[in-house]
């Protein structure tokens, strides 16, 4: 289990908690893209919001390790999965509440520039740009495709923030300009309204 919990660190980044070399746990963060200082900046996040979003971030990483500490005895890899999301989903409401209706606004525009490949079929975004199913499973195809990247860097040893920012970084850029091909111009177009003011990392 060393390798899982080192793993865990890299939840904050939307990857694949790695639990052996045959399966894997899917942890989405509550936090997400909160994490990072470009997102903290480009918010105006309070020194209260900031510690809130560290909080979280470190009660998700306690919860999913207790919940691996125990190995997979007594359930299914789908009842875990299970029991992940529910934390997921609770905490991520505990984030919402705590942003203002403007940062709501502008973090639903960084998540397209920096959130995992797969952001872009939230059900809102996939609907404003009229996303089609083949689209959809193309898509869901590369973000699967970046995810195994991301936990093949885990298995590798790759276990510092730093070092796993810049990396997922290039490979999410690499995914998304896979995905940008599978899209019309007009989708493009809307895809870049979507995403607002271009922050650089």
């Amino acid at each position: 289990m060393k390798l899982l919990k080192l793993a865990v660190a890299a939840a904050l980044l939307g990857v694949a908690v790695v639990a052996n070399a045959q399966m894997r746990i899917h942890a989405k963060s509550p936090v997400g893209i909160l994490s990072m200082k470009v997102v903290q900046k480009e918010l105006k996040l309070t020194d209260e919001q900031v510690a809130m979003v560290k909080r979280v971030d470190q009660d998700y990483r306690a919860t999913i390790n207790g919940m691996m500490g125990g190995g997979f005895s007594g359930g299914s890899i789908e009842d875990l999965q299970a029991q992940v999301d529910a934390e997921s989903s609770k905490l991520t409401k505990q984030v919402d509440a705590a942003l203002t209706a403007e940062q709501k606004q502008r973090l639903r525009e960084l998540d397209l520039q920096f959130g995992p490949p797969i952001t872009i079929l939230n059900e809102a975004y996939a609907a404003e740009l009229k996303l089609t199913s083949e689209q959809k499973t193309q898509i869901k195809t590369y973000h699967q495709e970046f995810l195994d990247q991301m936990g093949d860097l885990q298995q590798a040893g790759v276990t510092s923030p730093e070092e796993l920012t810049v990396k997922r970084g290039k490979l999410r850029a690499n995914a998304m300009e896979a995905i940008e091909k599978v899209l019309s111009p007009d989708q493009i177009e809307t895809l870049k309204k979507l995403k607002g003011a271009i922050v650089k990392a």
